[in-house]
């Protein structure tokens, strides 16, 4: 006989098959998604490789970038001629031209050792040529080499172009001899210079150094007496004394001269340490 209850319907089948459904909707949405940001990321590139918009770049937040200031470097504005230190302190600065002769050079390289001075020279740049080695160790012993002119003309016989030619070349030698320039001081030859002579040199660079006391230790028939006489009396605060390296009185008596300075109170500096 037929069941007087109807026979139940498994519902199994009915619950296994929810959650796969659900499951193969989220994938489908999923790869939806995907898709979507595919073709958009697809076009904006092709835009961006036409040229119709420029690429979206990610936000960032940046740190500025730190940097240094650089440290002040001195450049020349006025080219006034210098004829003498800082007067304001009692100091002495002791400059040697070095244009022909090497007769002093020991004698002065000795008492500057001696006395821990550091002198400034003023080199001729034929003068360097015929003494290379000279040159090298005025630069190695911690000495100021400037520009006493490539082959000691009187400039105000030279054009301007010639006074540049002559400072440059002079540079040109002392940097292949040494490694040195001689930048921004210059010395004319034989003290000869005149307004437009002054111009030119500072149009190229360079800055007179002329002097207040003339030792004249050149001239012949000078001697060790003669030249301290001449120098000692005329003293004074920031003096530029002018002095040669070359067949002189100079070597045997700096010696002398140094230590007399010293004694009265006043320090020997180079240029740069005096003006």
């Amino acid at each position: 006989m037929p069941s007087k209850h109807p026979k139940k319907r498994s519902h199994r089948h009915h619950r296994s098959q929810a959650p796969e459904t659900g499951t193969l909707i989220f994938i489908l949405l999923f790869l939806s998604v995907i898709g979507i940001q595919a073709c958009i990321r697809a076009q904006r590139i092709a835009q961006t490789r036409s040229g119709q918009i420029l690429p979206t770049l990610p936000l960032t937040s940046v740190a500025p970038t730190q940097t240094s200031t650089p440290t002040p470097v001195a450049v020349h504005t006025d080219f006034k001629e210098i004829t003498h230190g800082d007067t304001s302190r009692k100091q002495v600065i002791f400059t040697f031209d070095a244009g022909s002769g090497t007769g002093s050079y020991e004698g002065i390289m000795a008492a500057l050792a001696k006395h821990h001075v550091k002198g400034t020279f003023f080199l001729v740049g034929k003068w360097v040529e015929q003494n290379p080695a000279l040159a090298r160790r005025l630069v190695a012993e911690g000495h100021e080499v400037f520009n006493h002119s490539y082959d000691h003309p009187y400039f105000t016989q030279l054009s301007a172009t010639e006074i540049t030619e002559e400072l440059q070349k002079m540079d040109d030698v002392l940097a292949s001899t040494t490694g040195t320039h001689t930048r921004p001081y210059f010395r004319a030859p034989y003290g000869d210079r005149d307004a437009a002579t002054i111009q030119a040199a500072a149009d190229a660079g360079f800055q007179s150094i002329y002097w207040s006391v003339d030792s004249l230790d050149w001239r012949e028939g000078e001697t060790v007496t003669s030249v301290k006489n001449r120098v000692l009396p005329n003293i004074h605060q920031g003096a530029i004394v002018l002095m040669h390296v070359g067949d002189t009185p100079t070597g045997e008596v700096l010696d002398e001269i140094f230590t007399t300075l010293e004694t009265q109170g006043y320090k020997l500096v180079s240029l740069t340490e005096g003006l």
